[in-house]
């Protein structure tokens, strides 16, 4: 059993880096549903927080000057609902200069 998703919402599931940007990965494999739309929105806050707070660069000082994102990567279709929860979500964290991509199967969702 994986130690990922949002059934883990303390843990940081992957971070990758380039030259420029470092992304906070969500990695979840099953189809979520309305009823996962709370403990997605738990992992996407943490992960936030983790961005805003500072603790990202005291982990990873190479990201000092990178902008910092967060990637969700579904493995499984989700439910509209859940779609349409992370536009939202997309939109309200937007202010803090916090990019939400979104992937499924690995394919962008713009």
């Amino acid at each position: 059993m994986s130690n990922t998703g949002i059934g883990h919402p303390n843990t940081l599931d992957l971070v990758t880096q380039g030259e420029t940007e470092i992304f906070l990965v969500l990695v979840e494999e099953r189809a979520l549903s309305i009823d996962d739309a709370s403990a997605l929105q738990d992992k996407l806050n943490n992960y936030l927080e983790y961005i805003l707070d500072g603790h990202l660069l005291h982990i990873y000082p190479a990201a000092q000057g990178k902008a910092a994102h967060i990637r969700i990567d579904l493995y499984a279709s989700p439910a509209p609902f859940v779609l349409e929860f992370v536009q939202r979500y997309r939109e309200a964290v937007a202010q803090y200069g916090v990019r939400v991509d979104l992937a499924i199967n690995g394919s962008a969702v713009p």
